[in-house]
């Protein structure tokens, strides 16, 4: 028994030093990191492909797009045939420092049919789960295992989680996760106008700072 509590204890100090890491290479990198994903061409489009003169687009490097004779950089590029799990590999160091009391914000940007959304949400197989599906498996695992430390090492410590989803859409916040009742799938209830300034959640709140916006409460208790 000794034994195995003096072996969960140096893994504590481990993990405490694998998140200090984190924190350090999140800081060699630079508070914001831009990525792209190259989206492939889907077979299921009805009009036809129109290919510009000239060069095509290229990824020479994880770090370049050259797109006809202009070069681009980013922190990292993805390519055609990367899956859902390479994005969120590579992101998943930023999610789980939330846990050390570090913030993280992460945007999908782009045109209409550029991927946002599959990259975000996915669809419902497994291996097509986007960002938001696996942070949230992620974090769960993560706060699991912290809590099983935390009790061999007699910390009472509780974790609390939460989650609001908003879609800003033309001039108004809406609230993604009302319940839905009958005769009302997919219902979108707008909580505020955008030209109001509100501001998003923040964990330092502690609060509501969108007027109306719910958050869902996490009920396992941790």
């Amino acid at each position: 028994v000794k034994e195995f509590r003096s072996l969960a204890r140096r893994l504590f100090v481990q993990q405490c030093l694998n998140g200090q890491l984190l924190a350090d290479l999140g800081a060699m990198q630079g508070t914001i990191q831009v990525f792209c994903r190259v989206r492939p061409v889907l077979l299921d489009l009805e009009e036809p492909v129109v290919v510009p003169p000239g060069p095509p687009l290229s990824i020479p490097s994880p770090q370049q797009v050259i797109v006809g004779d202009r070069t681009f950089a980013f922190d990292r590029v993805w390519g055609p045939d990367s899956s859902q799990l390479d994005v969120f590999r590579e992101l998943e160091p930023s999610i789980l420092s939330t846990i050390d009391g570090g913030d993280t914000c992460v945007m999908a940007y782009g045109p209409t049919g550029s991927g946002k959304t599959y990259t975000v949400q996915g669809a419902r197989l497994h291996q097509c789960h986007g960002l938001s599906y696996r942070s949230c498996f992620r974090l769960f695992e993560a706060l699991e295992a912290k809590k099983q430390q935390l009790r061999r090492q007699d910390c009472n410590f509780r974790f609390g989680v939460s989650v609001a989803m908003i879609e800003i859409y033309n001039d108004d916040l809406r609230d993604l996760l009302v319940v839905e009742t009958a005769g009302q799938r997919g219902a979108k209830r707008t909580v505020s106008r955008a030209f109001q300034k509100p501001q998003a959640p923040s964990v330092r709140d502690q609060g509501q700072a969108v007027a109306g916006l719910e958050l869902h409460q996490d009920q396992a208790g941790r």
